[in-house]
């Protein structure tokens, strides 16, 4: 692993998309947590931090002073509609079954692979993670003749997320603050 994170080293380096991972949990309600990556079919999962501020200029001043009082995260995604990717199954059935409130919600974890928590192995390879609860908002299933069918849509942040650290070899998320490589 840490060969994989020398590319990355440097002032200049900037890390590529496929360093971070996303995965959601596919289980339903009641049901012990199954998160599935999300990863073969999706083209895009875009993070949209949504940092809401407030500004106020006061009396005495001419210039206004701004504070961020809040979040409205949400991560717009786009992909293919392949049957067999549990994720994209997923997240298509609810727009298709036009699921509501806490039917349409999943467990969302935004892991960053390129932020690892110790030495990862073939029996535990840790990193820092996030974890959201978020609504899932179908915008679009779109094909033309001949064209694969699009599933396009939006997991809105339903409250704050959760700092932890995310097992990709379990598939385990623990709360927590870990101390991670970077």
């Amino acid at each position: 692993m840490r060969d994989f994170l020398q590319i990355f080293e440097g002032e200049r380096n900037a890390l590529l998309r496929n360093t971070v991972a996303d995965y959601i949990n596919v289980a339903a309600a009641g049901e012990t947590a199954s998160y599935e990556l999300m990863g073969t079919g999706f083209t895009a999962i875009d993070e949209n931090p949504g940092a809401k501020s407030s500004k106020e200029t006061y009396v005495n001043e001419v210039t206004s002073s701004s504070d961020i009082t809040g979040y409205e995260t949400a991560f717009d995604y786009t992909s293919r509609l392949i049957p067999s990717q549990a994720a994209i199954k997923a997240l298509w059935k609810d727009g298709r079954d036009h699921k509501v409130g806490a039917d349409a919600h999943h467990e969302y974890i935004r892991v960053d692979l390129w932020n690892p928590i110790g030495t990862p192995s073939a029996q535990a390879a840790e990193f820092a993670a996030r974890k959201f609860t978020v609504s899932n908002e179908v915008s679009k299933f779109a094909g033309n003749g001949g064209e694969k069918i699009e599933v396009t849509g939006t997991l809105n942040a339903v409250g704050d997320p959760i700092l932890g650290k995310f097992d990709t070899v379990s598939k385990t998320f623990t709360a927590g603050d870990f101390e991670a490589t970077y």
